[in-house]
């Protein structure tokens, strides 16, 4: 039996990241889904998704800080741990700082956020996630 493609999108629980995970799902992908604060829009993720897909699709859902490093290590080991391998790695996830609380943020709060999500967070697990791709054996095609 194959086994089937695995996709990871952080930031999953809305905007770009969502679409992304929706358009995984309709090509038969195993989606793993992510997001840090956000539990409604996973749900909503979700919804789409089996909307997308007649309820087909498997999903799995993590929720994980990405400006924290211990958060990421454990949504890179809980994916690895399920799925023993990964065959796509979105990384759509950023700080909101345009909405909600923090668009009440001074410019060097914002910036900050913006630091730790967008390029620590994203730069920490790519590199991470690479390395561990660089091991799992090779898929079939």
């Amino acid at each position: 039996m194959n086994s089937p493609f695995v996709a990871v999108v952080t930031g999953s629980s809305s905007g770009i990241g969502q679409a992304t995970a929706v358009e995984f799902s309709r090509k038969g992908c195993e989606v793993v889904i992510h997001g840090r604060s956000n539990l409604s829009g996973l749900t909503a993720t979700t919804s789409k998704i089996r909307q997308a897909t007649d309820s087909r699709s498997r999903i799995t859902a993590i929720v994980a800080d990405l400006d924290c490093a211990r958060s990421s290590r454990s949504l890179l080991d809980a994916v690895f741990d399920r799925f023993g391998y990964v065959d796509a790695w979105v990384l759509a996830a950023g700080a909101d700082v345009l909405t909600g609380s923090a668009r009440n943020c001074n410019f060097e709060e914002k910036l900050n956020r913006l630091w730790r999500t967008d390029v620590e967070g994203t730069m920490r697990l790519s590199r991470w996630g690479a390395a561990r791709m660089m091991q799992q054996p090779p898929r079939p095609q």
